[in-house]
């Protein structure tokens, strides 16, 4: 999400995207969340502008909504209108599907166990639901534990992946499964992942790998080859690399997407120690990228490139400097490292 508001209402309520409106108070646009009006910043074209396209108070409004507060603050009005939402499979006491709720609170202080969540729902039997909608900070490992200790029935529900769209959220609410997960223990150190075991995920190459990708990407660099032709992803406007964030239960190691454009454009990335399963889910609109790691050498050569290709099932690095020569004395050398490090 974003950290500037791009979305402004006219006088009939409807949504104006920054780029439909006309640049200052010619707008005549509002803050779809403290209804007062705003002045569109999109004057200079983007090309030349030093920042993003935006909508900005007038002097004096204390409001402070971005895209981020925004989705969150609807989020909220529309569960409170519709007073319904659709639950994933894992409560003990609650079922999955369409729940509704006789009655929802929005950010009411909870006395007894010390903090507020975004909505207390009361369901049709009386059972109680709390509901966390998460933009960009997940539940603390202090609130999980009272969560947890108290048996609590609480839901997260990550915005980050739906359109900031009011209907989008609606639809999203009451009709995916996708994105929201009950909270329960924290998964501890030896526990197997999402999709690998976990000594993947300790192999020091693994973050190695990680940390070349994040450096490509916030210096502008990182490639991808496909359809015949190189790709650089910040021209394409991949702004966004977050780490371990899932998008439609799909686990990753690094997601990058576009969140100031309606085409979103998703692209998993993850560093695996052997080949993913063919059979495994993949969302439709996700691109999957797997960078598979088990060797020194191997790493050696992914250092020499920022071009990421893409096969269908695999995506490896292009490239590569290191002559395959050079790549084999490097995996000869390791074998020999190991070997002697075993008959000690």
């Amino acid at each position: 999400m974003s950290a500037i508001l791009t979305i402004g209402i006219n006088e009939k309520g409807e949504q104006i995207k920054i780029d439909d409106a006309a640049p200052g108070k010619k707008c005549n646009c509002y803050c779809p969340k403290c209804k007062k009006p705003l002045i569109a910043k999109n004057k200079i074209p983007k090309e030349l502008a030093k920042r993003e396209h935006h909508f900005a108070h007038l002097k004096g409004c204390s409001c402070e909504a971005t895209d981020e507060t925004l989705l969150h603050y609807w989020a909220k009005e529309i569960l409170m209108e519709v007073k319904s939402l659709r639950l994933p499979e894992g409560s003990e006491t609650i079922p999955a599907g369409l729940v509704r709720f006789q009655s929802v609170e929005i950010e009411k202080w909870d006395e007894t166990y010390g903090f507020r969540p975004d909505a207390e729902a009361t369901l049709e039997n009386g059972e109680k639901l709390l509901i966390e909608f998460l933009v960009s900070h997940k539940i603390t490992t202090k609130k999980r534990k009272i969560i947890v200790d108290n048996k609590l029935n609480v839901i997260e529900i990550d915005l980050n992946y739906v359109a900031l769209d009011k209907d989008a959220i609606k639809s999203f609410l009451l009709n995916d499964t996708d994105c929201k997960e009950w909270i329960g223990p924290a998964k501890t150190n030896g526990e197997s992942g999402e999709g690998y075991p976990y000594h993947y995920k300790r192999n020091p190459l693994h973050f190695k790998v990680l940390d070349y990708i994040k450096e490509l990407f916030d210096k502008k660099e990182l490639k991808i080859y496909w359809d015949g032709e190189i790709h650089n992803l910040h021209d394409l406007g991949y702004d966004i690399c977050e780490s371990s964030r899932k998008y439609k239960k799909f686990s990753s190691d690094l997601t990058l997407y576009r969140s100031q454009k309606e085409d979103k454009g998703y692209i998993s990335i993850s560093v695996r120690g052997r080949r993913r399963n063919v059979e495994h889910y993949t969302p439709r609109d996700l691109r999957v990228i797997d960078i598979t790691v088990r060797e020194l050498w191997t790493y050696l050569q992914l250092i020499e490139s920022d071009t990421l290709s893409d096969n269908g099932l695999f995506v490896f690095f292009e490239n590569f400097k290191y002559k395959a020569e050079i790549a084999a004395n490097l995996r000869q050398e390791e074998e020999q490292l190991w070997f002697d490090d075993k008959m000690r």
